[in-house]
């Protein structure tokens, strides 16, 4: 007779074998990697950010979910990985940048540390079961912003040398140093020197940027041009580098996230060769990875010793203070509502030097197990929401607008725009009939300016300062804005416009633009520059009535110029340029019709 006992006792044992070997380090590695790609593969499906999907995992496999992997397996690989993030974004850091905003970003960085510290301490003070020291923590943690989450969006986004982007990267620059100041300052409280301690942190800064500055003008230029010729060698190079000075931080008894950060700044003034110090992004995304997921993993929601009435205020500190601090900043300084709204929505974040801070003090036993999981609840929340409110923020200054209408149009230009009006030089209203709009100055936008300005009134829009400031320097027709400001729309006269030329990278924004024009301007006849053969196609069903492409224009007459050489021996000029590339588009989108049903 068959028994099923016996089966039963077997499906035990090896259910409780499988149930162990999730606890093998390379099982639990294999699963989580799994788990992360899946979730990674739904937040790019559902076009959510990447980071969001990460912190997800990491809470599935942690301990709040399946506990197949604890914080502690991976904490050297979160901490390497928010070492290399900075080292690659110290590379990436352009001094230059903070002299273009001055005192703004100088002054207001500083000054809005201190003020949101300076309230959050007096916040925080009704909270009686939180020590002077984890008050101090706190007010510093939820004063600075992410350095890391904020460039890689504004990358995304191609809006990184636009205006609102400079002054978010000079903000965050003057904050980095401060923290850089701050870290070794608080995990030294209980020193009774403090104004020693204060000044052997800042010598031991100061050291780390001799030794940078001394690198990079004198051992650099000659090391990188030796190993340029072999990809490996700069490779390793890099990393050495890195790695050394994450070694000197960690003698010093600083924060090796500090130490990678300097070492980037070291290589940042070398652009021929940041293509190759993009060469590490791949292991920095890695570690990036494990960062996140490590920060899944330290969620507990452990809610009987979780400060949820801290929480709550320390929320409303971060999405409600910190951005009205900044937004004022920025408004007083003369850069207009727009610009400051954009600023201060994308700053509403939690730095990941704010998490190092609170991993130190949590290892010290300076802050307590919940206070710890609320900091790395705000973080994950903060930095999930920041991509979201930076999207909004055209409705959310849509809404502000209405309030600050109500203010002195005069004291509002005057006070409010007075840095706006440098990178404005617009024709006389009786010259902005008719004429040509251009948005986006780049190569192609800058090249149609200058041919046409002497011929027709041509009126340019860019989002980047210096390609304004070089329009307006050289006498052409600008001003400063995104395509999507309906406030430079209007300024430009689109309505009364002949021609729309649209050259901006991203086929979203431009197609936004295009539909928008053709609504306001039904006789607007609209020119755009595409990519590729799915933009160009998107641009024609949109409403556009002539797409380019550049590459393939370019590139199918330099090949028939080569064989009119090599059959001729001479090289012969190029005619009816319009009529061959408009054939060429003939034939593609017959070819296209095909396949897609117009």
């Amino acid at each position: 007779m068959f028994e099923l006992i016996p089966l039963i006792s077997m499906a035990e044992i090896q259910i409780n074998n499988l149930t162990a070997s999730l606890g093998e380090p390379m099982v639990a590695l294999g699963l989580g990697a799994l788990l992360v790609l899946i979730l990674g593969y739904l937040s790019k499906y559902l076009k959510q950010p990447l980071f969001l999907a990460y912190i997800i995992a990491g809470i599935i496999i942690g301990p709040t979910g399946l506990n197949i992997i604890q914080y502690s397996q991976v904490h050297w690989f979160a901490e390497l990985g928010v070492a290399l993030l900075l080292f690659y974004v110290g590379t990436e850091t352009d001094f230059s940048k903070l002299s273009e905003a001055g005192m703004t970003i100088i002054v207001g960085g500083i000054l809005h540390v201190g003020l949101i510290a300076l309230v959050s301490f007096a916040f925080m003070q009704m909270f009686t079961f939180l020590t002077f020291t984890e008050t101090l923590y706190l007010a510093f943690i939820v004063s600075f912003s992410s350095t890391t989450v904020v460039v890689k969006i504004l990358s995304d986004k191609q809006i990184i040398n636009s205006l609102q982007g400079r002054l978010m990267i000079g903000f965050l620059l003057i904050e980095d140093f401060l923290i850089i100041l701050i870290i070794p300052l608080l995990t030294n409280l209980s020193n009774q020197t403090i104004g020693t301690t204060f000044v052997w942190i800042i010598l031991k800064a100061l050291s780390l940027f001799v030794i940078a500055i001394i690198l990079n003008n004198l051992v650099f230029p000659w090391l990188l041009r030796f190993t340029a010729k072999s990809r490996e060698l700069f490779y390793i190079l890099t990393l050495t580098v890195c790695f050394s000075f994450i070694s000197l931080a960690s003698l010093l008894n600083m924060s090796i996230a500090v130490g990678a950060f300097i070492a980037g700044l070291a290589f940042s003034t070398f652009p021929y060769y940041m293509e190759e110090v993009g060469n590490i992004k791949g292991l920095r995304d890695f570690f990036a990875t494990i960062f996140f997921v490590g920060l899944g993993l330290q969620l507990t929601f452990n809610f009987s010793s979780f400060p949820i009435g801290l929480f709550l205020g320390l929320l409303l500190i971060l999405f409600i203070l910190k951005p009205l601090i900044f937004g004022l900043l920025v408004l007083y300084a003369g850069y207009g509502g727009r610009i400051a709204t954009n600023v201060a929505v994308g700053l509403a974040q939690v730095s990941e030097f704010s998490l190092i801070l609170a991993l130190i003090g949590f290892q010290a036993t300076d802050l307590s197990q919940g206070v710890y999981s609320m900091v790395i609840l705000i973080t994950a929340i903060s930095m999930t929401l920041t991509p979201y409110m930076m999207n909004f923020s055209e409705p959310i200054y849509s809404i502000l607008s209405k309030i600050f209408s109500k203010i002195s149009p005069i004291m509002t230009k005057v006070t409010f725009e007075r840095k706006l009006t440098k990178l404005r030089h617009l024709p006389p209203e009786k010259k902005m009939k008719n004429h040509i709009v251009v948005i986006g100055a780049g190569v192609t936008g800058q090249h149609v300016i200058e041919n046409l300005h002497n011929k027709k009134v041509v009126v340019a829009l860019d989002h980047d300062p210096e390609v304004i400031f070089d329009l307006v320097g050289k006498g052409y027709y600008a001003d400063i804005g995104d395509a999507m400001d309906s406030e430079a729309l209007n300024l430009v006269n689109l309505k009364g416009a002949k021609l729309l030329i649209i050259t901006i990278p991203g086929t979203k924004k431009s197609i936004a633009l295009l539909k928008k024009a053709k609504k306001e301007n039904k006789a607007l006849t609209v020119f755009c520059n595409a990519k590729n053969a799915l933009e160009e196609y998107n641009f024609y069903k949109s409403g556009a009535d002539y797409v380019i492409r550049s590459d393939i224009i370019g590139a199918n007459l330099f090949v028939k110029n080569i064989f009119r050489f090599l059959k001729t021996n001479a090289v012969t000029s190029i005619s009816n340029l319009n009529t061959e590339y408009m054939h060429y588009l003939e034939e593609e989108i017959k070819e296209k019709k095909k396949h897609i049903n117009l």
